[in-house]
């Protein structure tokens, strides 16, 4: 739920008491958020591993051509 929507349903003229007082993480989106960077970080670590020409034909077929294309 958006914060403005939740701020405006309690009153509070400001989203800053709601974030304060409301705001808090929870342990399913903690371990989500760490799945996600853990992910990400595994394919740059992977990416980063492979030999320079494995990386540069990987990177070019990723992009396109040198034409603009994608």
């Amino acid at each position: 739920m958006p914060i403005a929507v939740v701020s405006e349903r309690l009153g509070h003229s400001d989203q800053e008491p709601t974030l304060s007082i409301y705001s808090h993480p929870l342990p399913a989106d903690t371990k989500a958020a760490a799945n996600i960077w853990n992910d990400a970080m595994a394919d740059v670590i992977a990416e980063s591993r492979k030999p320079a020409a494995a990386r540069r034909l990987a990177n070019f077929a990723r992009v396109g051509r040198n034409d603009g294309s994608v």
